[in-house]
């Protein structure tokens, strides 16, 4: 894990278990310690991200807070932990299905040897990567909610979720019928009135569900001077939203919605 201290990035003692280990292709299970151990390197909020276990796990940030990342760090965790069981990783549209394909293969292709070879890995045309201990993972688009019906699973990841439907987490949610007792669901999302906020309620009251919040400085790894500019070009509402991902904020510009009037142009001095 890392930290910014005074403009230094370091380095803390602090990290996950190792997962995973020596895959036996002919025993189809693991049968010692890896030769090699992959290290990435996360931020605090990130890693709690990777690291929880419960079966709801909402992260919520601000723009360029690494909350993307932190869903590929928690997908590189499941194909190690969970050998034989397939995952999805599902985006609000085409476009940003596309974006987390290529982020994954940056990492499986560049860092790790997981992958078979060639074309047997790399299903691009189905959009699926399949590891040599078994796990397929399946990227797809949710704007057609009821395209995620079957496949199974025992996991999936949703990045964008504030612009992915209830409909879409309904009907993906029973999909991970091969988790047995602990299936697992984990959202990256920026705050968003509508849906996100009703389902960030829900969660908020549910234990089997746990939400943590990136705001755009805690991304380590990137410089923070954008974020600084940006914040004289923004509404205070907006900044808190955007880089801070305040729910509250969130929550207060939507009841004030609520209570717009109707016909706006109505004038009672006019109008009687």
């Amino acid at each position: 894990m890392a930290e910014r201290v005074e403009g230094q990035l370091l380095w803390t003692a602090k990290h996950s278990q190792v997962y995973g280990g020596r895959w036996d292709t002919w025993c189809r299970e693991y049968v010692g310690e890896a030769d090699d151990i992959l290290y990435i390197p996360c931020s605090a909020e990130q890693f709690d991200f990777v690291e929880s276990d419960d079966e709801i796990v909402e992260g919520a940030g601000g723009r360029g807070s690494g909350k993307s990342e932190a869903g590929i760090r928690k997908v590189c965790r499941k194909v190690c932990e969970l050998p034989m069981e397939w995952g999805r990783a599902v985006s609000p549209g085409p476009d940003q299905k596309r974006e987390m394909w290529g982020k994954a293969l940056d990492l499986f292709l560049d860092g790790t040897n997981w992958l078979w070879p060639g074309l047997m890995g790399v299903k691009e045309s189905i959009s699926e990567l399949w590891f040599k201990n078994g796990v397929r993972v399946q990227f797809i688009s949710a704007h057609k909610p009821t395209k995620l019906r079957s496949w199974g699973g025992s996991w999936a990841m949703v990045d964008e979720a504030q612009a992915v439907t209830t409909e879409a987490l309904d009907i993906l949610w029973p999909c991970l019928r091969d988790g047995g007792d602990h299936p697992q669901m984990f959202q990256q999302l920026t705050p968003a009135p509508g849906e996100p906020l009703e389902r960030h309620d829900l969660y908020k009251q549910d234990p089997s569900a746990t939400t943590i919040v990136f705001d755009s400085y805690s991304n380590v790894f990137v410089d923070h001077t954008t974020f600084e500019r940006s914040k004289f070009r923004m509404s205070k509402d907006r900044e808190a939203i955007e880089i801070g991902a305040d729910w509250e904020t969130v929550r207060r510009l939507a009841a004030e919605d609520e209570l717009k009037p109707v016909f706006p142009f109505f004038n009672r001095a006019l109008h009687k």
